[in-house]
């Protein structure tokens, strides 16, 4: 799937640069994984990984191999990522539920992406069957917590952190990048 939005509150200048391009990634783009994740601040960083990820820890992650098939999204500006929306297949899971993890360069934050990355993320789970996705944020990552409840989570504080459960089963409005439908 692959799509462009224009990102809301975008400064004026060539459209095409700006606009971003969001599509799956393939296993052979792990290293524009790997470089948006080294690209990422302090902070997005410790917000991503829920600890002061170091660099090898990253490179570790970008190159293992999953059990059960991650989906990543990837927005892509100018032809760099600089954003992604993971969904990964729980492996204990009794029923198909995956977990959802996202990342924004700090530069790019607060102008639409991660609302788009959400909406696509939800699209393809609903794709793929998925009937639940669980999100784990910090409590202090307050644009994760609103993000995810504009997009119907049921919201609940457990110790050291948030849980934002999605049920893609119910039905229920369904908000994509730049329209709403009922589902």
């Amino acid at each position: 799937m692959t799509s462009t939005a224009s990102l809301p509150g975008a400064a004026a200048g060539p459209v095409e640069d700006l606009a971003p391009v969001i599509r799956r990634l393939g296993r052979e783009e792990r290293a524009e994984m790997l470089a948006h994740f080294l690209r990422l601040d302090e902070k997005s960083r410790y917000f991503r990984f829920g600890y002061p990820a170091a660099e090898n820890t990253i490179r570790r992650y970008c190159e293992m191999e999953p059990v059960l098939e991650p989906v990543i999204i990837g927005a892509f500006i100018g032809g760099t990522l600089r954003g992604i929306a993971e969904i990964r297949p729980l492996e204990n899971a009794v029923h198909q539920e995956a977990e959802l993890a996202f990342s924004i360069e700090e530069n790019w934050q607060s102008l639409g992406l991660g609302h788009t990355l959400m909406a696509e993320a939800m699209v393809e789970a609903r794709l793929k069957g998925i009937p639940k996705l669980q999100l784990s944020c910090l409590p202090d990552n307050f644009r994760m917590r609103r993000l995810a409840e504009q997009f119907g989570a049921h919201v609940t504080r457990q110790t050291g952190q948030i849980r934002c459960e999605f049920s893609l089963q119910r039905p229920g409005k369904l908000t994509t990048a730049g329209s709403t439908a009922w589902q």
